[in-house]
């Protein structure tokens, strides 16, 4: 779903499954380089995105959402909302609250202009995120991980993983590929690098990383790829 984004305003914009394309197990975004992205998450069966434009123009996104098709269990979301102290790193760690798979992650800074996500994926059976507080006061970020739950027989992941070097003052697509179906993207980035998109596509994902310093930086990519699964297929909008 395409949108504008006001100048000098902060707005969130949402996608959501139709009532016959599943359950949403993650989303994603991309957005001009001038808007900031104060979240990415999950909502009722879609995935909405929160960004502010401090130019004095109007500024393009267009948010994504993932639905699983045909899957006999639900979706569960497990939730962490943490309290991160001036001029330091915290990490949050989410899995989830009864037996399942987590497939995904999000979160929501939009009340914590000092805070940046330095990384969002899975690590083993948790979904990790390392956020910075550059600011002198506490800030809040709430944390999110999608879990696929209740069936007898849980999709299994395989992660694709990519380092790219990303040159000083420069964006960069980088892009993965699964050659299956895919539940989700993550990422960990230095301070410096910013995400301005990402996103699903037909068998992976793809994120488009800008270098705001003067030195190359390494950016860690994520697909999540689905294991071969009789229960349901994957669709995109």
């Amino acid at each position: 779903m395409a949108f504008k984004v006001d100048s000098g305003k902060t707005q969130t914009f949402s996608a959501v499954c139709g009532s016959t394309d599943g359950f949403a197990v993650s989303g994603g975004y991309e957005a001009d380089d001038d808007l900031l992205i104060l979240a990415s998450e999950p909502i009722s069966n879609g995935w909405q995105v929160t960004l502010s434009n401090q130019t004095k123009t109007k500024k393009a996104v267009t948010v994504y959402v993932n639905c699983l098709s045909g899957y006999a269990g639900k979706i569960q979301t497990a939730s962490i909302e943490q309290i991160v102290d001036g001029k330091s790193i915290a990490s949050l760690k989410l899995s989830c609250q009864t037996t399942g798979t987590v497939i995904s992650g999000g979160y929501d800074i939009s009340k914590a202009p000092n805070l940046q996500v330095l990384e969002s994926r899975l690590v083993g059976g948790e979904w990790v995120f390392l956020v910075l507080n550059q600011g002198r006061g506490k800030q809040t970020i709430n944390a999110y991980a999608q879990c696929l739950v209740g069936a007898n027989n849980l999709p299994s992941l395989s992660p694709a993983t990519k380092s790219v070097v990303i040159p000083a003052g420069k964006s960069q697509l980088v892009e993965l590929s699964c050659n299956t179906p895919t539940f989700s993207g993550g990422y960990k980035a230095p301070n410096g690098l910013v995400v301005t998109a990402s996103r699903p596509t037909p068998l992976g994902w793809s994120f488009e990383v800008l270098n705001r310093t003067q030195k190359n930086l390494t950016f860690e990519a994520q697909s999540l790829c689905m294991g071969l699964v009789s229960q349901g297929s994957d669709q995109r909008k």
